[in-house]
């Protein structure tokens, strides 16, 4: 990824977010899917929770209720 399109993601993440509360659903699970994967690439296993750690500090009230119904959600699909 080229040093503008990092800066780009940087400056503008929370509205790039907030125009995504508008897309679909399934353009909404392909955002969050393409974050999954680039997780999944750029970390191990240990890294990986420790980013989720890092990441969980710093959302919002709101953003971090989102997380816990999605998960409360995943976890009802899989019959837990």
């Amino acid at each position: 990824m080229s040093e503008r399109i990092t800066t780009a993601n940087d400056r503008y993440a929370y509205e790039i977010g907030a125009d995504y509360a508008l897309a679909g659903s399934i353009t909404q699970a392909a955002l969050l899917n393409g974050l999954a994967a680039g997780l999944s690439k750029v970390t191990s296993r240990f890294r990986d929770d420790l980013q989720l750690c890092f990441i969980e500090r710093d959302l919002t009230p709101s953003a971090r209720q989102l997380v816990i119904e999605l998960a409360e959600f995943a976890k009802l699909e899989e019959g837990q």
